[in-house]
C-alpha cells in the first residue's frame, strides 16, 4: 500500500479558501455562512477577554489598512456618508452631541490638551473669516446673540466690568494708549468728514435731533437736560473707578437703578467732589402739601406776608407774558388779610376779591374768585412752619375787621378777564411809554385770571365782592435786603419753609435760581416766579456793578457822599458816560448795546462788509416736537407727533405759556443744530467757507425769541458799481443761495396770500 503524502496546514487552509469561494458564489450559502459566522462571533464576544483580544487584533488591522492613503480617504468618505444618514434621526444626533459635549468637558480639563484645541479652533476659525459672506454672517449672529444676553442686568453689569478692566490693563501700556487716541482721532475724523460732506445725512441727522428735549433729570443736580449732556452709568461702575458707596450716595441724590450725571456735575464727581448744585446741599424742593397746591394766585397772595407788586401784561395772539416797570416788595398782615373774609361759609362758598395797591386806585392789581375755606386751610398750616413763626405770624380766632376794606357790587365777567385788541400793546408802546406811565391809571392782567371755581349756593354772595389793599402804607423792603423774600412770597413753591443750604456750600442766587428753573419739578415756571426771579438777580447785578464802578472808573475813584450830592458832579458824570457805565452788565440797556455795537464795529474793519443778514423767528405753536416735549416734561404724558400737530390751538398756547424756560431752551438748541449745517462744506452755503458771524437774539412783541445774524463767507463777490464783473458775479451768487417763488407749496399758500 503506497504511503500517502500530508499537506501542510497552509496547504490545507488553500484549498478549504478555495472550496469556500466556489461555495459562496451560490447566494443563499453565503447568507447562511455569514448568520453562522455572526452568531458564532457573538457567542465568542460574550467572553470580554476574547472581545478584548478581537478588539486589539481589529485595531492593529485597521492601522495598518490606513496607512494607504487611498484606503484611508475612501474610508472617511464612507464614515461621513454613515454618519450624515444616521444625524438626520433627531433622537440620535441629540444623544451624539450630549456625548461629544460630555467627552469634550473631561478632555478640557486638561490644560495642554485645552491649549491645543483652542489654538486649532483658532487657527479654523480664521481661515473660515477670510471668506466675506461667512465673517458677515457671523457677526450679524454675534450681534443678535450678545443683544438678546444683554437684556439681563446682570450680564450686562458683568460685561461692562469684564471690558473695563480689560480695557484698563491694555491702557496700562503707554504704547496701546497712544495707538488708541491716533485711532479714535482718525475714526472721528472720518466720520465727521463722511457726515458733512453728506448734506442728506445732515439733514436727516437734523431731524433726529430736533426731536430731543430737556427731558433726561441728572440724578445729582435735579437738572433737566439734552440727551448729549447726560452719560448714564450704575453704581458698581462708579465704584469701580474708587469712588465711596456713602459719597455716591449723597451725590445722587434721585435714587434709581441707572444713574444719569450732567457734564458739570459729572466733572466734579469723578474728582471726589459734591457739586455745588448737587441737591443734598439743600436745593431739594419739599414736597407740596394739598392744601397749598389748589391754592390759585390771589389765594396765594393772601396767604404770603410779602406781595410783589409786579405788572405782567399779555403779549400778541399766543397770549405769552411781558414784565412792565419795576417790581416793588412791600410786607403785609396776612391775619390782616384773612380778617376781611367772611366769618362764616361752606366748603364751596366763593367771593369776588378786588386786590389793590392803594384804595384810591382805579384799577385793582389782582383780581379774581377765590375760596375763604381753601385760603383759611392754608394760612393754619402756614403758621405752624418755622418761617412763619420766625416771622411772628399768628392768625387770631376772632376776626374783627379792624382794617379799613371797601365792599362793593361787582361781578368778575369772562369778557372783563379777556384783553382787547385795544390792549395788546405793540412793542414801541410797550417800551417807549414808561415815562408817562402812571401806576394808578393802568390796567394789569392777572396771569391765572381764566381760572374757573364753583359759583357759592347763595346767589346773593355772588353780588357782593371785596375791595381792600393790605399792602396801603407800608413801606416797601428792599429785595436785596430781605434775606427771606423768595420763601415768603411764594409759600405756594417752598411751602412756608425756608432753604436749608449747607455752611460749607458757598452758593450765589444766580446759582440757586439757576437749579430752580432747570428743575425737574417745574412749580419755578411760574410766570409771577419768573419775573420776580429776573428782577432780583438784575437787581444784585446793578448793586454789585455800581460798587465795582466806583472803585474802579477814571473819575469816579475815592467817591464822597458830598460829590454825589452836589449836581454839577452828577451831570459831568452823564456828560462823560461814567454814570451809565454799570449798566453794561444789563442786555436791555443802551450801555450795553454800545459795547456791543464797538464789537460789531471791528469785524467790520477787519473781516469787510458781511455778505448776508439772516433772521431766524420761533414758531413754537407749529413745532410739533416741542409740543411733545412740553407735555412730557409739564404733565410726564407722552404723546405722538400726530397728537401734537392735532391738538388744538388753545392748548398748544396754554403749554407755551406754563414753561417759557423750556421753549428758550429748545430754541437755542435749534438754532445750534441749524448752525452745524450752515457751517458744513456741503451745507447751503457749498463753495464759500462759513468765516464768522455774529449773533443777537432779542425778543419780539410776542414774547418769543427771535434771532439776527451776519454772516462772513470766505471767497464771497465783492460788490463794485465800477466793475460790471462783480455786478454779473454778484448777481450769479446772490441767485444761487435766494430764490423767490409764486408757486403755491403745501405750507406756503397762507404765506402767499398775505404776502399779495
Amino acid at each position: 500500500m503506497p504511503k500517502i503524502k500530508r499537506r501542510s496546514i497552509s496547504q490545507r487552509n488553500a484549498e478549504r479558501a478555495k472550496r469556500m469561494r466556489e461555495r459562496r458564489i451560490d447566494d443563499e450559502f453565503r447568507l447562511s455562512d455569514i448568520r453562522r459566522r455572526a452568531n458564532s462571533l457573538k457567542i465568542q464576544r460574550q467572553t470580554d477577554e476574547f472581545k478584548t483580544e478581537e478588539n486589539k487584533r481589529r485595531a492593529e488591522a485597521h492601522k495598518i489598512e490606513r496607512e494607504n492613503d487611498e484606503f484611508k480617504t475612501e474610508e472617511n468618505k464612507r464614515r461621513a456618508e454613515a454618519h450624515k444618514i444616521e444625524r438626520e434621526n433627531d433622537e440620535f444626533k441629540t444623544e451624539e452631541n450630549k456625548r461629544r459635549a460630555e467627552a469634550l468637558k473631561i478632555a478640557r480639563q486638561n490644560d495642554e490638551f485645552k491649549t491645543e484645541e483652542n489654538k486649532r479652533r483658532a487657527e479654523a476659525h480664521k481661515i473660515e473669516r477670510e471668506n466675506d459672506e461667512f465673517k458677515t454672517e457671523e457677526n450679524k449672529s454675534r450681534a443678535e446673540a450678545l443683544k438678546i444676553a444683554r437684556q439681563n442686568d446682570e450680564f450686562r453689569t458683568q460685561e461692562n466690568d469684564r471690558r473695563l478692566n480689560s480695557l484698563k490693563i491694555k491702557r496700562e501700556d503707554e504704547e496701546y494708549k497712544q495707538e488708541e487716541r491716533r485711532r479714535n482721532a482718525s475714526r472721528m475724523r472720518l466720520s465727521r468728514d463722511k457726515y458733512e460732506n453728506n448734506f442728506h445725512l445732515m439733514k436727516l441727522n437734523y431731524e433726529s435731533k430736533i426731536k430731543e428735549g430737556p427731558t433726561h433729570i441728572c440724578s445729582c443736580c435735579g437738572g433737566l437736560w439734552f440727551e448729549y449732556s447726560i452719560k448714564e452709568s450704575t453704581v458698581e461702575m462708579l465704584r469701580n473707578k474708587g469712588l465711596p458707596k456713602e459719597f455716591i450716595d449723597t451725590v445722587c441724590y434721585l435714587k434709581n437703578a441707572i444713574i444719569k450725571l450732567c457734564v458739570t456735575c459729572r466733572k466734579d464727581i469723578m474728582s471726589n467732589k459734591v457739586p455745588n448744585l448737587c441737591l443734598s446741599n439743600g436745593l431739594a424742593f419739599y414736597e407740596i402739601p394739598d392744601c397749598l397746591k389748589i391754592l390759585t394766585e390771589l389765594e396765594e397772595r393772601l396767604t404770603s406776608p410779602r406781595i410783589p407788586f409786579m405788572v405782567i401784561r399779555t403779549l400778541g395772539f399766543c397770549k405769552q407774558f411781558g414784565l412792565k416797570g419795576n417790581l416793588v416788595n412791600v410786607p403785609m398782615n396776612v391775619d390782616t388779610n384773612v380778617s376781611v373774609l367772611p366769618r362764616k361759609f361752606s366748603d364751596t362758598h366763593t367771593i369776588q376779591l378786588k386786590l389793590m395797591r392803594q384804595m384810591k386806585n382805579k384799577n385793582a392789581f389782582m383780581y379774581e374768585t377765590i375760596r375763604p375755606k381753601v385760603v383759611h386751610t392754608a394760612v393754619r398750616y402756614l403758621v405752624e412752619q418755622e418761617l412763619y413763626k420766625g416771622e411772628g405770624i399768628i392768625i387770631s380766632d376772632d376776626w374783627l375787621n379792624e382794617y379799613s376794606n371797601e365792599r362793593e357790587n361787582f361781578i368778575i365777567k369772562d369778557e372783563d378777564k379777556e384783553i382787547g385788541a385795544n390792549e395788546i400793546m405793540k412793542e414801541s408802546e410797550f417800551d417807549d411809554n414808561d415815562a408817562n406811565w402812571n401806576e394808578s391809571d393802568d390796567k394789569p392782567i392777572n396771569p391765572v385770571a381764566t381760572e374757573t371755581l364753583l359759583n357759592d349756593e347763595i346767589e346773593d354772595q355772588n353780588d357782593i365782592g371785596i375791595k381792600f389793599a393790605p399792602a396801603e402804607n407800608n413801606r416797601p423792603i428792599s429785595i436785596l435786603m430781605d434775606m427771606k423774600v423768595d420763601e415768603l412770597t411764594f409759600p405756594k413753591i417752598y411751602c412756608g419753609k425756608q432753604r436749608k443750604i449747607k455752611e460749607n456750600v458757598k452758593l450765589t442766587y444766580a446759582k440757586i435760581a439757576k437749579s430752580e428753573l432747570r428743575m425737574f419739578d417745574r412749580r419755578c415756571g411760574r410766570i409771577s416766579k419768573l419775573f420776580f426771579t429776573y428782577k432780583k438777580l438784575q437787581t444784585r447785578k446793578f448793586s454789585d456793578a455800581i460798587s465795582i464802578t466806583l472803585r474802579k472808573t477814571k473819575n469816579t475813584k475815592n467817591v464822597t457822599v458830598a460829590q454825589m450830592l452836589n449836581r454839577d458832579y452828577v451831570n459831568g458824570l452823564i456828560h462823560n458816560d461814567d454814570a451809565f457805565t454799570f449798566l453794561r452788565c444789563d442786555r436791555s440797556s443802551p450801555a450795553f448795546w454800545e459795547l456791543k455795537k464797538k464789537e460789531l464795529m471791528a469785524m467790520n474793519r477787519q473781516l469787510g462788509c458781511a455778505t448776508i443778514f439772516l433772521t431766524l423767528s420761533a414758531a413754537e405753536t407749529k413745532w410739533s416736537e416741542l409740543i411733545v416735549i412740553l407735555a412730557k416734561v409739564l404733565g410726564n404724558k407722552v404723546i405722538t407727533l400726530e397728537e401734537a400737530e392735532n391738538m388744538s390751538y388753545e392748548k398748544t398756547c396754554d403749554l407755551i405759556r406754563k414753561d417759557p424756560v423750556t421753549c428758550v431752551r429748545y430754541f437755542e438748541h435749534r438754532v445750534k443744530c441749524l448752525w452745524e449745517i450752515l457751517s458744513a462744506p456741503s451745507g447751503p452755503f457749498q463753495g464759500y467757507e462759513l468765516e464768522d458771524k455774529y449773533v443777537r437774539i432779542e425778543f419780539q412783541a410776542r414774547g418769543s425769541p427771535h434771532v439776527h445774524a451776519l454772516i462772513w463767507l470766505k471767497d464771497a463777490p465783492k460788490y463794485d458799481k465800477n466793475k460790471p464783473e462783480s455786478i454779473k458775479k454778484c448777481i450769479e451768487f446772490i441767485d444761487k443761495l435766494i430764490s423767490v417763488s409764486s408757486k403755491p407749496t403745501q405750507f406756503s399758500e397762507e404765506l402767499i396770500s398775505l404776502q399779495r
